[in-house]
């Protein structure tokens, strides 16, 4: 019975032993606009927003038509943090057709693992590079993409000595409506405003227009 449990352990140390693990992904948050950077913007423009920066590889794919899937321009596709999974920053930029060769739907994303000589679409459509001419840039690029989740402030306007503003929340592009607020700066008490965390320092503002440098964002 020892030996056998003895077996067992050696064994499981063997495996977890020869899983590889996956090196941690190296992000930065990143302020849009840049921080103390000079910006002018319009009624009901947002004034700031939050991203993500990142290093990553890239897959350069040319034009592709075949009869299942194609892409109708030169595409790059940068890889998602983690995983084989490369993605354009173009939405539709990859066309998944039927059985009779025309349009069903839209994608963004191929999948390449390391030293393969195919790329695939979906999981079931591969193409080799006898099929296709693509070319995989194995050097570090950085990429900087807005959060999915948005904490925004915009601009409604000037009345007098008083701002008006309206803070917003996005998820996806969908706008959190128990996350809207509006607010007001009076002039007279200095030209910076604070707001959840966020600064800005207010250069110039018109009821058209307002010109402001970001202090500090929401993410930093």
């Amino acid at each position: 019975m020892k030996k056998t449990l003895l077996a067992i352990t050696i064994t499981l140390a063997a495996g977890c032993a020869s899983t590889p693990k996956t090196p941690p992904v190296q992000t930065q948050n990143y302020s849009i606009p840049e921080i103390n950077t000079s910006v002018k913007v319009t009624l009901g423009e947002r004034m700031l927003m939050q991203a993500t920066g990142y290093y990553t590889d890239s897959i350069t794919v040319q034009a592709l038509d075949a009869y299942a899937a194609d892409i109708p321009a030169t595409t790059i596709f940068y890889r998602i943090p983690g995983s084989n999974a490369f993605q354009s920053i173009g939405k539709n930029t990859v066309v998944i057709n039927n059985g009779y060769g025309a349009p069903l739907n839209y994608v963004n994303t191929i999948r390449f693992d390391d030293g393969a000589d195919k790329f695939c679409i979906q999981s079931m459509l591969c193409y080799t590079s006898k099929e296709a001419s693509f070319s995989h840039d194995p050097n570090k690029e950085l990429r900087i993409e807005a959060n999915s989740l948005q904490q925004v402030i915009e601009y409604n306007g000037k009345s007098g000595d008083t701002l008006k503003f309206t803070y917003r929340e996005f998820s996806d592009s969908t706008a959190r409506a128990a996350f809207t607020t509006d607010f007001t700066m009076d002039l007279n008490e200095g030209k910076e405003i604070g707001y959840k965390g966020a600064i800005i320092s207010v250069e110039d503002a018109s009821n058209s227009h307002i010109t402001y440098r970001v202090l500090k964002n929401f993410n930093i």
